[in-house]
């Protein structure tokens, strides 16, 4: 198992989510609430709420750091970094939550790992006033996220070519 300080990995998952998400630096609101930066729902964000780019740069290193941690605890295969930083950008979409209690992660540490994509592509849908909606931009996202995880994409090319 990797430690906590495996740069690759954590370089790779912020490329992939600076890739996929947004950076607002004025707060705004979201189905859970005010967000700012790249999604973040930290205490006392507000509508008046204002960052700095460094300041959303530091707070998703800091998701991305903790959400590593916490799959280091709970994913007990091996993994390359390239398919770790699929997984956190997954997560940190879908949440951990539901992450733990998802037939993604028991596959996943039933050693199936040619089982992820297909896992991956059941979480493109929205609930509404209608029922379940598939939403484009979470199929987007997950063919992304599986292209990562296959190592079809080349994240470095989101890094600078580092």
């Amino acid at each position: 198992m990797k430690d906590m300080n495996d740069s690759p990995t954590i370089a790779l998952a912020m490329a992939a989510l600076k890739h996929l998400e947004q950076c607002r630096l004025r707060a705004y609101w979201d189905v859970t609430g005010w967000a700012i930066g790249y999604g973040q729902h930290s205490p006392g964000v507000s509508s008046m709420t204002t960052w700095t780019q460094e300041q959303c740069d530091q707070a998703l290193l800091e998701d991305v750091t903790h959400l590593y941690a916490e799959l280091l605890s709970i994913v007990h295969v091996e993994l390359r970094s390239y398919q770790m930083a699929a997984l956190i950008s997954f997560v940190y979409n879908v949440g951990l939550g539901a992450f733990r209690g998802s037939s993604l992660l028991r596959l996943l540490n039933e050693g199936e790992l040619a089982t992820v994509p297909a896992q991956m592509t059941r979480w493109v849908y929205a609930s509404g006033p209608d029922g379940e909606t598939v939403l484009p931009s979470l199929v987007a996202r997950r063919e992304f996220e599986i292209s990562v995880w296959n190592d079809d994409y080349d994240v470095t090319k989101l890094m600078g070519g580092q």
